[in-house]
C-alpha cells in the first residue's frame, strides 16, 4: 500500500512516497519457543520530492536515515 509523509532533513521539508509492509511475529510453540524469526516492518522508498523535483537518487546514501525518520513519525501515516 502506498503512503506519503513529510520529513525534515537539513532544514528542508521533503515529501516521501513509499510502500510499507507491516511486520509480524514469527511462529512459536505453546511454550513460547520461537520457530521462525520475527519480521520487522519494511519501508520501500518510491520518491523523495523537494518541491517539484524528485531527488531520491541524490539521497540514496541517506535512505536509512529517511526510513528512521518515517518510523519516528509513523503515527501520522499509518
Amino acid at each position: 500500500m502506498g503512503y506519503s509523509a513529510k520529513v525534515w532533513m537539513d532544514n528542508f521539508q521533503l515529501e516521501v512516497e513509499f510502500d510499507y509492509t507491516e511486520g509480524c511475529r514469527g511462529d512459536r510453540d505453546e511454550y513460547g519457543f520461537q520457530f521462525e524469526p520475527d519480521f520487522e516492518g519494511e519501508v520501500e522508498i518510491k520518491s523523495v520530492m523537494l518541491g517539484d523535483y524528485d531527488i531520491a537518487e541524490l539521497l540514496l546514501p541517506r535512505y536509512e536515515e529517511i526510513k528512521d525518520r518515517l518510523f519516528e513519525e509513523r503515527g501520522e501515516w499509518v
